[in-house]
């Protein structure tokens, strides 16, 4: 029954992707999607996240894409940068998709851009004295780069699901204040730098 099973799936699958396309979502699209991080730094743990985002095609192969995404990360304490904490990033990205096929169901893309990255950063309890003499430590806010790969998996006229692999570049300064009036901020760099996969779905009008 199992093997019935997956051998229909697997036919279907073939039909889906070779049977022409439903249409060529040329149309204006919003998007939804689910993501999952992979940071560069080793302190930074593996996070999650959303997007949204909102698509316009001006040439056949080309599309202007606005972007709004959201992750959050665990964070442990490593010497000269962050203590224990939580890490907020949020991109507004502005880029370009190009089709690399355009017929068919299955249409694989480039995509990649730039955007400005709002980050913050939450501190946990302080275990020690000095930890404790830290009241914040906050990112600065900056342009970053975007890029990756994807692809569109029609099902309709009018919806799709897709899948992306984005590496998101971001560097910034980080600024920790102290309790104590008479010491001065100090700040260090820090790489929010990420790998990221994301799966969702877009509706087309």
């Amino acid at each position: 029954m199992r093997k019935n099973l997956r051998l229909t799936a697997v036919i279907l699958g073939v039909i889906l992707l070779s049977v022409p396309s439903f249409s060529q979502l040329r149309g204006a699209g919003l998007t939804v999607g689910a993501a999952y991080y992979w940071p560069t730094e080793d302190n930074i743990k593996d996070g999650y996240g959303s997007n949204i985002g909102f698509a316009l095609p001006f040439r056949e192969r080309a599309t202007l894409v606005l972007d709004w995404k959201y992750s959050q990360f665990t964070v442990d304490k490593q010497a000269g940068g962050f203590l224990n904490g939580k890490l907020y990033v949020t991109p507004i990205l502005v880029g370009f998709q190009y089709k690399m096929i355009m017929r068919g169901n299955f249409i694989p893309y480039f995509v990649g851009g730039m955007g400005w990255f709002f980050s913050s950063y939450s501190l946990d309890a302080r275990a020690s004295e000095d930890e404790a003499n830290v009241v914040s430590q906050d990112p600065k806010n900056g342009l970053g780069l975007y890029g990756g790969i994807g692809a569109n998996l029609k099902v309709s006229r009018n919806l799709a699901f897709y899948v992306e692999g984005i590496y998101l570049y971001r560097r910034t300064d980080v600024e920790t204040r102290y309790l104590e009036p008479l010491t001065p901020p100090t700040i260090f760099e820090a790489n929010l730098s990420s790998l990221s996969a994301i799966v969702g779905i877009r509706y087309f009008y």
